[in-house]
Parts: structure tokens; C-alpha cells; sequence
């Protein structure tokens, strides 16, 4: 994982000096990645919510923790979503005028603290999806 990190850090470098077009391929690839790497961290975070849930050194409190991470994670890789439900599933236009971004960064930031306070196995998926959401929603321009 660190060498297509680094790979693609010294890409964008050098992109930068040959041209702006290269630039921005890498940019794109970039982000690609960083989306497919929150669809990782969600199904790893259900799977090993599942595995902790059956461990029975696991504290319960720890486990219901894990399961709020798990659907605050989930929540904040759908709610970029919801427009396109209310679009073309209830025909409503648009949908309510909320700001996403805040809803995202909100979920993110549950899916983190509930990291720190769930269960072992499923601590890094949380609390680094928390991370990388939170970063996505960053990156998303306020008008999107």
C-alpha cells in the first residue's frame, strides 16, 4: 500500500513539472483509489464487527460501540447518496436542501470516536475510514 502511495506521490511530483495534464490524470487516479479504499475499510469494518461480536473476551459495551462505527461508516459512504434516491427512486427532485458535506464529516467524525471506543478488531477500519471520509469530504467542493 505505501509503494502505490508513494508511486503515485512522485507521479503527481513529476507530472507537475512535465505538464499540467498529466497532473491531473494522477489526480484522478488518486482519488479513485482513495474511494475504492473506503468501500475497503466499510466491508472490513462489518466483517470484523461480525468476528469481534462473537469473541467472548470482548467487553459488550466495546462490541455495541463497534456496531455504531460500523453504521455511522456506512452512513457517511451513503450519504452522498441520497439526492440521486429521492432523484430517481421517489421521483422528488432533488431532495431535501441539507448539506451533505456537514451530514458526511458528521458521520465520519461518529465513525472515528466510535472506533477508538469499539472493539479490537474492528478499531483500525473505523477509526481509518473515519479518516479517509472525513479527508473525502474535505475534498469535495462546497457547491458538488
Amino acid at each position: 500500500m505505501e509503494w502505490g502511495v508513494g508511486a503515485l506521490t512522485l507521479a503527481a511530483i513529476l507530472a507537475t513539472v512535465v505538464g499540467r495534464r498529466i497532473a491531473m490524470m494522477v489526480e484522478d487516479v488518486g482519488f479513485v483509489v482513495l474511494l475504492l479504499m473506503i468501500v475497503v475499510f466499510v466491508v472490513m469494518a462489518w466483517w470484523r464487527f461480525a468476528r469481534s461480536r462473537k469473541d467472548e473476551g470482548a467487553a459488550r459495551w466495546r462490541i455495541w460501540a463497534s456496531l455504531g462505527g460500523c453504521v455511522a461508516l456506512t452512513l457517511a459512504l451513503a450519504t452522498p447518496l441520497i439526492p440521486f434516491f429521492f432523484f430517481f427512486v421517489l421521483r422528488w427532485g432533488f431532495g431535501p436542501r441539507w448539506n451533505f458535506k456537514i451530514l458526511m464529516l458528521g458521520f465520519s467524525l461518529a465513525a472515528l470516536l466510535l472506533g477508538f471506543l469499539g472493539a479490537r478488531g474492528a478499531r483500525f477500519p473505523l477509526i481509518l475510514g473515519g479518516v479517509v471520509i472525513g479527508g473525502v469530504a474535505a475534498l469535495i467542493p462546497v457547491g458538488v
